[in-house]
């Protein structure tokens, strides 16, 4: 894989459509987390669809590597709450990489993004004072340097855009060959099978993004 940045989305195959995905307003896995996407949306102006960026290390982000996990574990707080797979429950998810430059979207800083959920997500939300808003936005950076710094550290910036085309991934990994085949019927190209494990540093398999 070229030593470069890039944007990863991860999904579950049954979310998967040739064609543009868009964030689900519901928020149905996490109900908690809605007070802090309304913020979100009124700082950007829209509801976000969320990307990890940065070097490959930065796939660990979308939880692409549960597809070799016995179950799954980070509550909200980004702590490790490890809980097995109950019976059908366990994931086939699909990655989509991009080029930076051919996604419109926000620099998010992740622990802030955290941060934030103390303050909204309580019976009395506390106001989200300037410092914390700058530093969740990445506020007096450009955007060359937001790149340069989500290279540099994989794991501390996420990227948000209102909707996705999966259609402009340049490469989608899966777990498997007959995922592979499903990905392809669909119309998407470039579809390799790629091991990633818990560890981000681990990978198995690695791919080559033409």
């Amino acid at each position: 894989m070229e030593d470069k940045v890039y944007l990863f989305h991860g999904r579950d195959l049954d979310e998967v459509a040739y064609d543009i995905v868009l964030p689900n307003k519901e928020h149905p896995h996490n109900p908690d987390q809605i007070p802090k996407y309304k913020w979100l949306e009124k700082e950007i102006g829209f509801w976000p669809l969320w990307l990890a960026v940065g070097s490959r290390k930065a796939a660990y982000f979308t939880r692409y590597h549960y597809n070799w996990t016995s179950g799954y574990g980070w509550n909200e707080k980004g702590h490790l709450d490890w809980k097995p797979w109950k019976n059908g429950e366990a994931p086939n998810r699909v990655m989509f990489i991009f080029e930076p430059d051919t996604i419109d979207g926000a620099f998010i800083d992740y622990s802030a993004w955290l941060d934030l959920g103390a303050k909204l997500i309580r019976s009395e939300p506390s106001p989200v004072e300037d410092r914390l808003r700058n530093r969740l936005l990445l506020s007096g950076m450009t955007r060359e340097e937001k790149l340069r710094y989500s290279y540099e550290h994989p794991l501390d910036l996420n990227y948000v855009t209102p909707g996705l085309d999966l259609r402009k991934a340049i490469v989608v990994w899966c777990r498997d060959e007959e995922t592979k085949l499903k990905l392809e019927k669909m119309g998407f190209t470039n579809v390799q099978v790629v091991l990633i494990l818990a560890d981000p540093e681990k990978f198995t398999s690695p791919p080559t993004i033409e």
